[in-house]
């Protein structure tokens, strides 16, 4: 198995979801057919508790950090709920491309929690889909006003 092809293999382990633990949205992003010494992987969490936390990864080295956050969690709530009705578009995507996934989580009335998708470009599956909700947009705008690029 090539290194490229190794890369891929890995990419629904780095893009599994971090819902299980009070995450309230995430942005995931992966490069796409890159050197490895180019082959940065983030992923950005705002979780419930106001926490938000940036993990990186570059060829075998990994970080970390925390920024404590005030948030309005029910506006934030209410856009999750306003976001989970809208509807998911799809379209063809470039693949060997980078991808970035943007969802947000919604906890239940059984206590499971509901992932809602916001954004999704795919370079690994070759689609892209968006949800149509406004709200899905103003929370992949407040996504990256917290967690940059």
């Amino acid at each position: 198995m090539s290194i490229s092809s190794y890369r891929w293999a890995l990419l629904p382990l780095c893009l599994a979801s971090t819902a299980q633990a009070g995450v309230l949205l995430e942005r995931v992003s992966y490069p796409g057919f890159v050197m490895p010494s180019y082959a940065i992987s983030k992923n950005c969490a705002i979780y419930d508790s106001g926490q938000l936390i940036m993990q990186y990864q570059l060829d075998g080295m990994n970080s970390k950090r925390s920024i404590p956050l005030q948030l309005s969690k029910a506006g934030i709530k209410m856009k999750i709920a306003e976001a989970a009705k809208g509807t998911i578009n799809s379209e063809s995507f470039p693949v060997d491309v980078a991808t970035v996934i943007y969802r947000a989580y919604q906890k239940q009335a059984d206590n499971t929690v509901q992932a809602v998708l916001l954004f999704e470009e795919n370079g690994g599956s070759g689609e892209k889909k968006t949800n149509d909700s406004e709200a899905a947009v103003a929370l992949r705008n407040f996504i990256d006003v917290n967690c940059g690029n």
